[in-house]
């Protein structure tokens, strides 16, 4: 049963650090298209739209991995493990 928790906050870790690495070359994506073309540009203007929705990646991964844990947590006392 401890085998089970550890892989399951592990795989909680994992999820979060995919969403950061989304965002990150979400972002990067962005400021690449803004270096690159006009801002009146379509790509331009995609890179002006990336880096926000990157930021709201970075967030919603943020939230999931708290709420994730918190449910990992309420587990682990309700079962008696750790």
């Amino acid at each position: 049963m401890v085998l089970a928790v550890v892989r399951t906050e592990l795989a909680n870790r994992r999820t979060f650090l995919a969403y950061v690495k989304t965002a990150l070359g979400l972002a990067i994506a962005g400021f690449g298209l803004m270096h690159f073309f006009d801002a009146q540009s379509m790509q331009g203007n995609l890179g002006l739209i990336a880096i926000p929705i990157s930021g709201l990646i970075l967030i919603i991964g943020g939230w999931d991995y708290v709420r994730t844990k918190r449910l990992i947590e309420a587990e682990k006392r309700d079962s008696g493990v750790g």
